[in-house]
């Protein structure tokens, strides 16, 4: 089976173009609706080419953040703004279109090894990042000073409360989280890239 792609263009020729370009390598799921996106099973794909004429970065990222699917952008023209916008909003590269098939493959590949691993690694991931949104800012502040190997103490003063309210959070981290130690509290806040 081949690997899939997602890619997401609100103009249908365009959409129909770069699917038939990238077809040559890939299986492409072509969409211009987010609602179909979220109904859509995620199993194989390997990454998401969305455009990024209609601000649709941040919303495809969004839909595909718990599988842990990278998001490349593509526009026009590129303005250093825009893709530091994007990269905040979760794209880990961004094309200028009109792109020739072996400049898509380069970079796809290449954002792929430098994105780190499988896709079992970046649905862990995902999944840690999703646990994590659980929690409050305090609680986030706290699983990442247990993290780093702060004590209470350490992290009391670190963040200005008593000892006790930083127990306080970091019992109601480990429920919300449903774990039992600060080794595991370390190992989601690494997996989701907090520390």
């Amino acid at each position: 089976m081949r690997p899939t792609i997602v890619l997401f263009d609100g103009n249908e020729g365009r959409r129909a173009s770069i699917a038939g370009t990238l077809r040559r390598i890939w299986h492409v799921e072509p969409f211009d609706d987010i609602a179909d996106l979220v109904r859509f099973r995620t199993d194989n794909v390997i990454f998401a080419l969305v455009d990024d004429r209609d601000g649709d970065v941040e919303a495809v990222a969004e839909a595909l953040g718990d599988a842990g699917i990278p998001v490349i952008a593509y526009s026009d023209t590129i303005e250093v703004s825009r893709v530091v916008d994007r990269s905040h909003a979760g794209a880990i590269d961004y094309l200028e279109y009109p792109f020739d098939f072996k400049t898509i493959r380069g970079r796809v590949e290449n954002s792929l090894r430098q994105r780190g691993g499988s896709t079992d690694e970046r649905r862990r991931k995902a999944q840690a990042r999703a646990k994590l949104d659980s929690l409050s800012a305090r609680e986030t502040d706290v699983i990442r000073a247990v993290a780093i190997g702060s004590s209470n103490k350490g992290i009391a003063q670190q963040l200005g409360i008593s000892p006790r309210t930083v127990e306080i959070h970091r019992a109601n981290m480990f429920k919300k989280l449903d774990i039992a130690s600060a080794a595991e509290a370390t190992r989601l806040a690494i997996e989701a890239d907090l520390v």
